[in-house]
């Protein structure tokens, strides 16, 4: 028998039929011993007793949340009788029923997580119902499906609709999880599936639509995805044809790697340093097959005005040299070049691999004359060059003191 009046209530004289409507609600929830631990507001819930104020079972009104087999000798005998005057299917009904009415109340994750709580302690109990066993699968599915526990929801409503070929919200759930998970194909085979018994149902029909939209959109992005790896594929071989080593830049100008062509031939993004003066000038597509000697007639032909820089003059074609550094960096190892590579061509969906550079103590890094009459591409084939980012040249002019001292390495960029 239920006191109208909580023993609280008793020693401070309040009048409980002044309640609202919604403490009614809450404490109808909160008030069962069974669900224990729904994390309600303060004003629902009355004050805890202290360990010496522990009342007599006839005193409790429902709200003794903190009572439980540990510290309370009636409480573990009322429990006993509660056992031993149902059935297991009466006790998973119950629990059952109070995960509906928690579900009831889904805007609040608490309420769904003890939901969820409820209908796995009706489950395990023992009794031989299928269409009940479905039920609760579909139910702690719908449960998990709110909370955002995909893959839970999908292995719950394919066991409700193992028991229950008929349970239609089954079917949906199943098909749900499914197409949350990301997996349009098994979303599209379970709603064909369910369709063949629930032909009519509006919700599978809507959601076999949708899942049909997603795998063309998942398709197009998979054909996409395999033309970028093939590219970038294609791309490190005729890197590794050519022998080329690249590295980690060295300048603010960043890692620029060069274009392919649909003939099969790079241009580079080069940068042209005049280190006497700290000026640059930059080609942004040089063509590999183009001799570096042709690129500095463009730039210094009798056609061209002098730079603004070159007030005495000396940066006439024929007093040029040209310089590149050797092992300016310390080359990628290929594997991860090749997930640079990739990374880049596929915008990101491949993950790089670590680089850490190694001490430069063992590498030789000298100022090489570059044979203008060679190409861009033999030139950046030549054994100890590295690509440090892009190709990088220094341009000097011969008969000019700076060209005595960068030649003999008092000059540092």
């Amino acid at each position: 028998l239920k006191p109208f009046f909580g023993a609280d209530a008793l020693r401070n004289g309040v009048d409980r039929k002044s309640s609202s409507m919604n403490e009614a609600n809450a404490e109808q929830i909160v008030s069962s011993n069974d669900i224990s631990g729904f994390d309600v507001p303060s004003q629902y819930v009355e004050s805890r007793a202290s360990d010496d104020e522990i009342l007599p079972a006839l005193f409790w009104d429902g709200s003794e949340n903190w009572v439980d087999e540990d510290n309370c000798a009636d409480f573990s005998a009322l429990q006993s009788l509660k056992h031993e005057s149902t059935t297991p299917k009466e006790r998973a009904e119950h629990y059952k029923a109070k995960g509906n009415e928690a579900l009831k109340f889904k805007q609040n994750k608490l309420y769904v997580r003890k939901a969820v709580q409820l209908y796995t302690l009706a489950l395990q109990e023992t009794f031989d119902d299928s269409t009940l066993r479905s039920i609760l699968h579909g139910n702690r599915a719908q449960a998990d499906l709110i909370l955002g526990n995909h893959r839970k929801a999908f292995i719950d409503a394919e066991r409700c609709i193992s028991f229950d070929p008929s349970n239609v919200k089954g079917w949906f759930r199943a098909a749900k999880s499914a197409f949350e998970l990301d997996d349009p194909v098994k979303s599209i085979q379970v709603c064909s599936e369910g369709l063949e018994l629930h032909p009519e149902n509006e919700e599978l029909n809507s959601l076999l639509d949708a899942a049909r939209q997603a795998k063309k959109s998942h398709d197009r992005q998979l054909r996409r995805q395999q033309g970028l790896e093939s590219r970038a594929k294609l791309y490190i071989h005729e890197i590794k044809k050519r022998g080329l080593q690249f590295g980690p830049p060295g300048l603010a100008t960043g890692e620029r790697f060069p274009e392919l062509s649909a003939q099969h031939f790079f241009s580079y993004w080069v940068l042209f340093v005049y280190p006497e003066v700290m000026q640059t000038d930059i080609v942004e597509d040089f063509d590999e097959r183009k001799k570096i000697g042709a690129q500095l007639d463009i730039m210094f032909g009798p056609d061209v005005l002098a730079p603004e820089w070159d007030t005495a003059g000396a940066y006439k074609r024929d007093r040029l040299e040209i310089y590149y550094i050797t092992n300016s960096a310390q080359a990628y190892p290929s594997a991860v070049f090749e997930q640079k590579v990739l990374s880049l061509s596929c915008q990101g969906t491949v993950t790089e691999k670590e680089f850490t550079l190694t001490s430069k103590t063992n590498w030789e890094m000298r100022k090489k004359l570059v044979d203008e009459t060679c190409t861009l591409g033999e030139i950046l084939a030549a054994n100890e060059h590295v690509i440090s980012g892009h190709p990088v040249f220094y341009i000097v002019a011969q008969g000019t003191e700076f060209r005595e001292r960068f030649l003999k390495d008092t000059w540092k960029l």
